[in-house]
């Protein structure tokens, strides 16, 4: 079987955890409670058990609802969240996979009413890799049309800190990988945990296949009830898709299930878009007492996968054939609300705040700096590729680059890159960095190589004569070639190894013009706890890059207008028990060491010759988990 990722040890970099590479793929099996869905299959006319479930049902759903529902409309789904990391590794996600999709094939193979839907196309990979034969079975499950795919995202990704770009790799991923093995594309976006949602989330998803939404998290707010249920999701470039915000139909809010006025004396709502900073009077007159009908139910054991177990799926089997409730999937539901009450649900312009795990953008700083520096080098090798392939004897790469993104999106999961996980999730991701590090080098100079082969390379007697310098006895001049991969102009800072300069002594830097550089020697950063942290030292110089543009300049040792490179201190640094402490003149930050986490950030406040430090962190009250 294919081996999924990039271990460099048996023992994890920050946990210190041994780790036994190929018997953690099996060991969620052995761990797991066992659950057979054909026992469960056997069970299901135990006059008993129905009397129990149908109490159940009366105690809880119907209590929770309403006498007089409408059964057709009460729409259960079974499905099974995944996290694809969390409080375990994701070696150990391939098998939660594996035990999740065996039993939902078993089910949707022996039962003609169940239905179940998945999302994350990461996780059918996992199954086709390492599991083929189960990947088959999923195939012709898919067939039935009881077996849904939805999502069609590459992860159930977080959806505030990736970049735009990062979000549309994750829908061309996860659907390139849908419309390759079942020749389908994903409508509905499916984001029940994520920690809240960009305004332009609606944008990408309509342009990638999607046209619904399905979150249950905004039922986690702590502070306000967000105002509905079901609503239009609206960006700002006017895209949208139909949302439903589940939350087994608890949430506190007047507006939850209500519609907008049909009368035409009420204020019209035709045009009008609620966001964050619509009044709350408002609200009232354009909503009448009628609700929408349309409830959807997801069952089925979650987080760790596993589910829906057996006797979940009898249990909605047996209600579904006395009348409570339907069975179906969420494309169904989704399609059939849109058609009876599309026209009365209000529309929601603005982002989807979730008022809650507000740690979420501090936790874990290295996770963040990882995600957007690969974010950013990836595009730009990609254009520096395109480029080098016009020369003879260099090849795309393109499988490097394409795992190399579909490593950066995974840990984009919403557990992930907020930094909610386990050490020794973390452990891995490290692998994967290093992994990447090494990997991008490569291809860089590769395609650097290949380009500077065109670029000419003037004299030192040219050089020095335009400069209008003298040249040391050392004739020799090393070229360094400038790449910037963005369509804007850009000023910068360029900072690079001083080592890439083979030189000792005072340098000259210049452009072909003759231009001389402002250069600047940056002292190395050691990081004795982590060494991706770690720069060495830099040759610095501001300067402007063209769009899409090569800059070749040249360093010399020479003497005259070029100067004498200037050398900067570094930042200071003090190490206590619990605690690591960096700063400057103007400003500290504090970080814990067990966790991570940022516990203070005071800036340098100087008034009437007094000298305070003004602490910016409201710590506040700690939720769950460390980024909660």
């Amino acid at each position: 079987m294919k081996r999924l990722f990039h271990e460099r040890s048996s023992t994890g970099h920050y946990s210190g955890s041994k780790r036994d590479i190929e018997g953690d793929y099996q060991r969620e099996g052995e761990e797991m409670q066992p659950d057979d869905p054909m026992d469960w299959i056997s069970k299901a006319n135990d006059a008993s058990l129905q009397q129990r479930w149908l109490g159940k049902w009366k105690d809880t759903i119907i209590a929770v609802d309403h006498d007089n529902m409408d059964p057709s409309k009460q729409v259960h789904v079974g499905q099974s969240h995944i996290d694809v990391a969390w409080l375990w590794r994701y070696i150990q996600t391939t098998e939660k996979a594996r035990i999740t999709y065996e039993k939902a094939c078993t089910h949707v193979e022996q039962i003609p009413e169940f239905t179940f839907s998945t999302s994350q196309s990461l996780l059918l990979e996992w199954c086709l890799l390492r599991h083929p034969a189960l990947f088959d079975r999923m195939k012709n499950a898919v067939k039935t049309g009881r077996f849904e795919l939805v999502g069609g995202s590459w992860v159930e990704a977080d959806a505030h800190m990736p970049s735009g770009e990062a979000w549309v790799r994750q829908r061309l991923h996860g659907q390139l990988f849908l419309k390759k093995h079942f020749n389908k594309l994903a409508t509905i976006e499916w984001l029940p945990d994520a920690f809240g949602f960009t305004s332009s989330l609606p944008q990408i998803l309509a342009k990638s296949g999607g046209s619904r939404f399905l979150t249950l998290k905004l039922s986690w707010n702590d502070t306000n009830r967000f105002p509905f249920r079901t609503f239009w999701w609206e960006s700002p470039d006017g895209s949208r898709v139909l949302a439903d915000c589940f939350t087994g139909d608890k949430g506190k809010s007047p507006w939850t299930r209500a519609l907008l006025r049909a009368s035409s004396e009420a204020p019209s709502s035709k045009d009008k878009r609620f966001t964050y900073e619509t009044p709350s009077d408002e609200y009232s007159g354009r909503f009448s007492r009628n609700e929408n009908p349309w409830v959807i139910h997801l069952y089925g054991k979650g987080d760790g996968g596993h589910g829906p177990t057996g006797e979940e799926v009898q249990e909605r089997l047996f209600l579904h054939r006395e009348g409570y409730l339907t069975l179906g999937t969420a494309g169904t539901f989704f399609k059939m609300m849109e058609e009876e009450v599309g026209d009365a649900l209000p529309v929601w312009r603005d982002e989807l705040y979730l008022e809650y795990h507000r740690g979420t953008l501090t936790s874990q700083g290295l996770v963040k700096r990882m995600n957007r520096y690969n974010e950013w080098i990836l595009p730009s090798i990609e254009a520096l590729c395109v480029i080098a392939c016009m020369n003879a004897g260099f090849t795309y790469p393109m499988d490097m680059l394409i795992e190399s993104w579909k490593m950066t999106l995974m840990q984009q999961f919403h557990d992930v890159l907020p930094g909610t996980c386990i050490p020794e999730l973390y452990d891995e991701s490290w692998d994967i960095w290093c992994w990447q590090m090494e990997a991008h080098e490569k291809i860089v100079d590769q395609a650097f190589d290949s380009i500077a082969k065109h670029v000419p390379v003037p004299s030192i007697h040219e050089v020095t004569k335009r400069m209008g310098v003298k040249s040391t006895n050392d004739e020799r001049m090393v070229k360094v070639l400038l790449f910037n991969p963005t369509s804007w102009q850009q000023q910068t800072i360029i900072e690079f190894p001083r080592e890439m300069v083979n030189m000792t002594g005072k340098l000259s830097g210049f452009t072909m013009d003759g231009e001389c550089l402002a250069i600047t020697i940056l002292p190395g950063v050691k990081c004795p706890g982590e060494p991706l942290y770690e720069l060495p030292t830099r040759i610095a110089f501001p300067y402007s890059l063209p769009p899409f543009s090569f800059i070749p300049i040249y360093f010399t040792k020479a003497t005259g207008n070029a100067g004498k490179a200037t050398t900067i201190s570094s930042i200071r640094s003090n190490e206590g028990t619990d605690t690591i402490t960096i700063g400057n003149q103007a400003l500290r930050a504090t970080f814990s060491r067990k966790t991570g986490s940022l516990v203070s950030l005071q800036f340098k406040k100087e008034e009437n010759g007094t000298v305070d430090w003004i602490e910016t962190i409201d710590q506040g009250e700690k939720k769950q988990f460390d980024a909660h």
